[in-house]
């Protein structure tokens, strides 16, 4: 009888082993195939400091604490959140804004989120010294750090 045991016992440790094995190798699958951002600009012709694009979070959900969420998104894919701000509630659409004509930066940002470039508009303000503004909207759990993956979508 202790020999079965013994049997069954090496027969569930190797299944639980390939179980972890399959998801680590998932894990490293979805990472290795989703684009990064990268936060840096391409063009070096802006009176902005720094080669790192900057941007600015309002929150215009509603919701308490969206804006540190994407501040700290943003931050550990290596972009500069220069201010992090409430805006007027209500908002049904995120958007970016593309604050100095650099499309290049705005789709940086949009890349980082998982958002379409339907979603960047150009309001140009040179005095904010920034290069993209996200406003997010009540429409935040389409977008990272707050999306759900779909496992549908990655196979």
């Amino acid at each position: 009888m202790a020999g079965k045991f013994g049997n069954w016992m090496m027969n569930v440790g190797i299944a639980v082993a390939v179980l972890v094995a399959a998801v680590l190798l998932y894990a490293f699958y979805v990472r290795i195939s989703t684009p990064i951002p990268d936060p840096m600009r391409l063009d070096g012709e802006t009176d902005l400091l720094g080669s790192t694009i900057q941007v600015q979070v309002l929150n215009g959900a509603g919701v308490d604490n969206l804006g540190l969420q994407m501040e700290n998104h943003l931050i550990s894919l290596g972009f500069d959140v220069v201010e992090t701000d409430n805006f007027r509630k209500g908002m049904e659409k995120t958007v970016i804004l593309d604050r100095l004509g650099n499309l290049d930066a705005s789709e940086q940002v949009a890349l980082a989120i998982e958002a379409n470039s339907e979603r960047i508009s150009t309001d140009i303000l040179v005095d904010y010294y920034l290069d993209a503004t996200i406003i997010i909207g009540r429409d935040y759990q389409e977008f990272l750090p707050w999306k759900v993956p779909d496992l549908e979508e990655v196979n």
